[in-house]
């Protein structure tokens, strides 16, 4: 996952924002940046990454890409994604 890149978030829109860091997402073939964003709700930080077992790859052109943290406003904030291998 490449580093995390830095975003002037401004000012807030108005009373009872918060802001959503942006954050790196897998999007099927490559990471793509996922822009922060104001929202109105809390916004606890994002947790730990969490340290996934890696298994054997089914091929040796399959690459793994490891687990990540996602802004899920629907389900109430951050949600775990799930390591994976893709080709």
């Amino acid at each position: 996952m490449p580093a995390p890149v830095h975003e002037d978030r401004g000012n807030p829109p108005g009373p009872g924002f918060n802001w959503v860091p942006g954050h790196w997402r897998w999007a099927g073939n490559d990471w793509l940046w996922q822009h922060g964003q104001w929202v109105r709700q809390p916004v606890p930080p994002m947790p730990p990454v969490i340290i996934e077992q890696i298994g054997v790859p089914p091929s040796p052109q399959h690459v793994w890409v490891p687990g990540h943290w996602v802004w899920r406003p629907e389900a109430g904030g951050w949600a775990w994604v799930r390591g994976n291998w893709y080709r």
